[in-house]
């Protein structure tokens, strides 16, 4: 297997296209790269600027082991700053387009180009959005802007006509299988993680790191939604406050293992941790990250396609409830999840979420 440029996996065009700008000092002034969860936009940002920062002079090329690559890799650097939602605030706030206004305005320490990067952008509301179009259309030369989303659309027209847009896709299921190769996954797992990975490299990652522990979450998760659709209102939400419990533990137990992490030898993104890292995103979401691939799954055998499904383990369940639900019901369901899961990404609130959610799903003995 060839390793990939940048060692990034999937969408060799995005890389390709980056190395040229970089390399003919044509670098935009700003870029949205969007896609689906974990199929590398923050992974890509980072590689981007570790392009435009890498002390080997070789330009579009990082090494990846000089000291401005190391710190990149970690999200830090003179001349790079991060944004993200501030934890327990709903959206990315007009203060945070402030801040990134203020560091640009200050030339480039050990660089020839400042970069910021917007993680979620589409949790920043219109006058976000608008604070930040100033900065776009009245950026200093050496300033670059990279906002990352899962949902364009919910971007302004005049936000997205100033960026250079990069769809990242999901990565196919050879490639994907390759990635796991390369992560030394264990051999009789790969083929199940290639599928529920869904085509995301992040949730691979996850997959192969944690082994059994975070199938064994899927398992509980997908068995939960099946049981989910026969309950009463009052067992749904009594589920809710019971998942919203777990939750909370799980969160608590992923801090204190970054802290242990940090305060030893290992490193982190190793590890595929950091710390407030938004891949930590709590047991809640995912949850409905595995209710809505087992849903798409769903609605395709609803269908009567023939098409390959996500969740190859579940076949039997898929083919049984799909035809118990029908097409108008999945569909309904995967609408309502995928509002829940952009909601609890927006919102602290996840009890709310999560009623909300099990009021709208339907009801089926």
């Amino acid at each position: 297997m060839n390793r990939p440029s940048w060692s990034f996996f999937g969408n060799a065009w995005a890389v390709s296209l980056i190395q040229k700008h970089v390399a003919g000092g044509k670098v935009r002034h700003a870029y949205l790269i969007h896609g689906q969860d974990g199929v590398g936009k923050r992974t890509l940002a980072l590689k981007f600027a570790s392009a435009i920062f890498c002390q080997s002079g070789i330009k579009g090329e990082p090494c990846g082991v000089c000291p401005s690559c190391k710190k990149v890799e970690q999200g830090q650097g003179f001349d790079l700053k991060m944004i993200q939602r501030i934890p327990g605030k709903r959206e990315i706030l007009i203060d945070q387009v402030r801040e990134a206004e203020a560091f640009l305005r200050i030339t480039p320490y050990a660089a020839e180009k400042k970069v910021v990067i917007f993680q979620d952008f589409d949790l920043a509301n219109g006058n976000t959005q608008n604070a930040l179009l100033k900065t776009l259309e009245e950026a200093p030369p050496y300033a670059v802007l990279i906002l990352l989303t899962q949902q364009p659309q919910s971007l302004l027209p005049t936000v997205l006509s100033r960026c250079e847009k990069l769809e990242l896709r999901p990565v196919g299921l050879q490639e994907m299988r390759d990635y796991l190769v390369h992560l030394a996954a264990e051999p009789q797992t790969t083929d199940l993680i290639s599928h529920i990975a869904d085509g995301s490299p992040g949730i691979a990652f996850r997959l192969a790191k944690e082994g059994d522990e975070i199938l064994r979450e899927r398992r509980e998760a997908l068995d939960t939604f099946f049981s989910v659709l026969s309950l009463k209102l009052h067992e749904r939400f009594n589920l809710a406050d019971q998942l919203v419990r777990k939750d909370t533990k799980a969160r608590e137990q992923a801090k204190t293992r970054a802290k242990k992490l940090k305060s030893g030898t290992k490193d982190l993104a190793e590890e595929g941790l950091e710390e407030d890292d938004p891949l930590e995103e709590g047991l809640a979401e995912r949850w409905l990250l595995y209710w809505l691939h087992l849903c798409g799954d769903l609605r395709i055998r609803a269908l009567g396609s023939t098409a390959s499904i996500t969740n190859i383990d579940q076949t039997d369940q898929i083919e049984q409830y799909s035809h118990k639900l029908g097409f108008a019901a999945t569909d309904l369901c995967y609408g309502a999840i995928e509002k829940a899961l952009f909601q609890m990404r927006a919102d602290g609130n996840k009890r709310m979420v999560l009623e909300c959610l099990f009021l709208d799903l339907p009801q089926k003995g």
